[in-house]
């Protein structure tokens, strides 16, 4: 799987959950390099993939990396969360990072404080996503077709 596909995934897996869950148009799930949300400062932050529903806003990173995501990468991502939460007062921003590897262990006391999801796959066959902390959804590529599954966590 490439990052670009990477990302696709990421898109249809969410197109799939929030039509389901909260009635929420496929087509208001955004991705790409053409996905942009302008901040606070007056800058376009591309952002890998969007969900705009009534009252939240989804904004996911995508890195499908060899190495673990570092500090430096995490406060980038925090930076564009930041500066595009002003923006939008009136929705809940809700932020996740998504790799195919791991996180520093600075990364992961930098997002506890400031609630950000982060996700790890376990291998490049299977995917695994939360969403707005109520469940994991995971897809697990064999041969080459997709399935679904589901596991709920309510908190």
């Amino acid at each position: 799987m490439l990052s670009g596909e990477y990302e696709q995934v990421t898109k249809e897996l969410m197109e799939t959950i929030v039509e389901q869950v909260e009635g929420v148009r496929a087509d208001q799930v955004k991705h790409g390099f053409n996905n942009k949300w302008k901040g606070q400062s007056g800058f376009p932050h591309q952002i890998d993939v969007s969900v705009e529903g009534e009252n939240d806003l989804l904004l996911i990173e995508c890195k499908m990396w060899k190495a673990p995501v570092d500090v430096e990468r995490f406060l980038t991502f925090l930076a564009r969360i930041l500066d595009i939460r002003p923006t939008q007062p009136s929705l809940k921003i809700h932020a996740s990072v998504v790799t195919t590897n791991n996180f520093d262990p600075g990364v992961r006391q930098l997002a506890e404080y400031y609630g950000i999801e982060l996700d790890k796959v376990s291998s490049a066959v299977e995917f695994v996503i939360r969403y707005k902390h109520l469940f994991a959804v995971g897809v697990q590529d064999d041969m080459n077709r997709w399935t679904d599954s589901a596991q709920t966590e309510l908190h």
